[in-house]
């Protein structure tokens, strides 16, 4: 018998319910980064930003919390957007 109640979990409520890595919305990022949502909706569709599509809505993502502190600490990246607003 294989034990399920494990720190695994399921893969739906890992994505859901990660309560160190939460998801947040583009509006979200775009307040945390100081950009528009839709800078932050191009980066994701141009793949700058790695995002979860959310089944059966259309255009609605996601964003872990790590995806935008990563970019943050990306230096190159972090140039590139201060100086050019919009990326």
């Amino acid at each position: 018998m294989s034990k399920r109640n494990g720190s695994q979990g399921s893969a739906k409520g890992d994505v859901l319910t990660h309560k160190e890595d939460p998801i947040l919305s583009p509006n979200q990022v775009a307040k945390m980064i100081n950009k528009s949502p839709g800078t932050v909706l191009g980066w994701i569709r141009d793949g700058l930003m790695d995002a979860i599509k959310y089944p059966g809505e259309p255009g609605r993502f996601g964003v872990r919390e790590s995806v935008v502190m990563n970019l943050l600490s990306n230096s190159a990246l972090a140039d590139r957007v201060n100086q050019n607003g919009n990326y």
